[in-house]
């Protein structure tokens, strides 16, 4: 089916500084997860990844690397949005109101320990004019 193709197509490369899995890589590893979970929480799936290694190399024909599902793709995202003109409007706990002018306010609601996916990313992206090379 070639979904990580079709992600990274659309989403583009990682951010420069970042090795290891493609963007559609780790959307079609978290995919895995859900369906075998039956959950969509994102924390989990370091952990989860760690116990399929040996599969999930197999089936990407690269090898998992420690660092392909860490958490600070979420404190590089926000850092990206306030580098475009972004502002917190607000916050209340991890619920952040984000306001641009010219744009509607954005509500930026993830746990800042929480890993967030290629599409989310794609997500943020079009409601915030947020691109690939930002991050």
């Amino acid at each position: 089916m070639h979904i990580d193709e079709i992600i990274d197509a659309a989403i583009g490369a990682t951010h420069g500084n970042r090795q290891g899995l493609s963007y559609g890589q780790l959307a079609v590893v978290y995919l895995a997860y859900i369906l075998s979970e039956c959950r969509h929480f994102l924390n989990p799936v370091r952990e989860w990844a760690a116990k399929h290694q040996q599969c999930l190399t197999q089936a990407l024909g690269q090898p998992i690397g420690a660092t392909d599902f860490t958490d600070d793709r979420l404190e590089d995202l926000l850092c990206a949005l306030h580098q475009i003109g972004w502002e917190t409007k607000r916050q209340r706990s991890s619920h952040r109101i984000l306001s641009r002018p010219g744009w509607p306010d954005y509500i930026f609601a993830f746990h800042d320990q929480e890993e967030i996916g290629p599409r989310m990313l794609a997500r943020v992206a079009k409601r915030t004019g947020l691109h690939p090379e930002d991050l």
